[in-house]
């Protein structure tokens, strides 16, 4: 499943994992797609996150909560969409800073009974990680952790198999991906983290990332001046268990 960035319309795609066609579309009622730029799920909901603020001045930031069972097998359905607003607590200033603040947000998942946020800070190159309620409302989030993730974190996925969390970014359009293992949803182990930069990948814009299976991960990479949309697959299995070049 995936959608478009900012300015898309408000709907979610199925994709055929072999030919890369549309097979579904889904239309979320009632929904805007300002800046979209993560998703996830639960057993019973999936959560889009309209939460992009490259200038630093949203005061709209919200996700959009949609009923798994609302989704019928029509090539082309329609379905309502709760919204669940929120601000950053820590966020006082709201005037316009072209990518030169720490309040933007591209990264989500489900832990539980939250929806945990990872910020995409434009300024220092860490990450905060905030937790949401999944009740549709209006709340306010304080950081629960924060990392240096050194670069500009992207889109996060997390393995209940294993309670794995993956994040993918890139530094100086470098990408990366970070390894987290045994997550609990309070914070990051950044001393068992592993990082792996994709150095042979220059200027590839990626921009989310999600698992397949245990271990195997897709990760997606939008349109740019140099390089068409693309789907790269990872399986991490080796890495984890041999020295990685660029840690």
């Amino acid at each position: 499943w995936t959608f478009n960035d900012s300015g898309g319309k408000p709907e979610i795609y199925k994709i055929d994992p072999k030919e890369g066609a549309i097979i579904q579309t889904v239309v979320l009622e009632g929904a805007r797609n300002r800046d979209w730029e993560d998703m996830c799920q639960d057993e019973t909901h999936i959560y889009v996150g309209d939460f992009g603020n490259n200038q630093g001045n949203r005061n709209d930031l919200r996700v959009f909560k949609i009923a798994k069972s609302s989704i019928t097998e029509e090539t082309l359905v329609t379905v309502p969409a709760e919204t669940i607003f929120f601000s950053y607590a820590d966020q006082l200033n709201f005037t316009t800073r072209d990518r030169r603040h720490d309040h933007d947000c591209e990264s989500i998942v489900s832990h539980g009974d939250r929806l945990l946020i990872f910020s995409k800070n434009w300024g220092n190159g860490k990450s905060r990680m905030y937790s949401l309620p999944k009740e549709p409302g209006i709340h306010s989030i304080s950081p629960v952790f924060e990392f240096d993730a050194r670069g500009l974190v992207t889109g996060a996925s997390l393995c209940e198999k294993n309670d794995q969390l993956v994040m993918v970014g890139y530094t100086n359009r470098i990408p990366f991906v970070y390894i987290f293992p045994d997550f609990d949803g309070t914070g990051l182990d950044t001393s068992a983290a592993l990082r792996i930069n994709f150095s042979q990948m220059p200027q590839v814009q990626t921009e989310g990332i999600c698992f397949l299976e245990e271990n195997k991960l897709a990760i997606s990479a939008e349109q740019t001046m140099r390089h068409e949309p693309a789907l790269y697959l990872l399986d991490i299995g080796e890495m984890l268990t041999k020295p990685v070049k660029g840690k």
